[in-house]
């Protein structure tokens, strides 16, 4: 395996996001019964968007 395209989403702006970031999706896709061969290129697409990261959103304020 080999690291194609990184692909950055929206919510990261800065240096200091990109290096916080977390692969979120991969193309192409996993599947359990599946397999690529040596030397293809995985594209790999990072955020910091909670949310994608189907984590609580720390920043609304539910009252």
């Amino acid at each position: 395996m080999n690291i194609g395209a990184v692909v950055y989403d929206n919510s990261v702006e800065t240096y200091e996001d990109s290096v916080k970031a977390v692969i979120w999706k991969q193309q192409p896709e996993y599947r359990s019964n599946s397999t690529i061969s040596l030397g293809s290129p995985i594209d790999v697409y990072l955020t910091i968007d909670r949310v994608k990261l189907g984590l609580p959103d720390t920043t609304s304020t539910n009252q």
